[in-house]
């Protein structure tokens, strides 16, 4: 098993769905050092993060296998990147970028 870190849209049951085909039950934890923002993409508002010193941004670990982190890496398209990231409780997790 492989964990992610969601903060936006992938933090709702009917996306995580649409994306995976089911849904996961999350873990909150904190990716510090990030900020979270919201930018027009394909018609609508999506949120994004990036670096930002003394920020932080609040989400969800999901536990996801290898064929659900390469559903969701088309899902996100190239839009996103995935990137390995330490969040505050320690753990090691992917997250879009």
């Amino acid at each position: 098993m492989e964990l992610l870190f969601v903060y936006g849209t992938l933090r709702e049951k009917t996306v995580e769905r649409e994306a995976t085909g089911h849904t996961f039950d999350g873990i909150p934890d904190i990716l510090e050092g990030y900020a979270k923002k919201y930018i027009p993409l394909r018609s609508d508002i999506y949120p994004i993060i990036h670096r930002s010193d003394n920020s932080f941004v609040h989400g969800m670990v999901l536990s996801v296998t290898e064929k659900d982190l390469a559903k969701i890496d088309r899902y996100e398209d190239k839009i996103y990147e995935r990137v390995l990231v330490v969040l505050k409780s320690g753990k090691k997790v992917w997250v879009y970028r």
